[in-house]
């Protein structure tokens, strides 16, 4: 719970810092409200351990890269064929 307090605090100076900036920058002109940043709700912590979803990583890596290899592989034909008819 420390923890979360910690995390709660640092979050709070953080919008602290940015609503200074904001004074700095002259920005608060531009916005009507005096405060511009602050916390809704309070994180909580989860309630069950956050687990990798590697099916979805795997897929999301394979399929990009075998779609870039296949287009680079039909340029990489393109272009030599045409260097081929070039010298003959």
């Amino acid at each position: 719970m420390r923890l979360l307090e910690a995390e709660i605090e640092i979050a709070r100076e953080g919008c602290q810092e940015a609503n200074y900036l904001f004074d700095i920058l002259a920005v608060g002109r531009v916005l009507h409200s005096r405060e511009r940043c602050r916390i809704l709700v309070p994180a909580s912590l989860p309630l069950a351990p956050v687990r990798p979803n590697r099916p979805g990583i795997l897929l999301g890596s394979l399929l990009p890269g075998f779609l870039l290899g296949a287009g680079l592989a039909f340029i990489r034909e393109g272009v030599e064929s045409r260097l081929a008819g070039r010298r003959a």
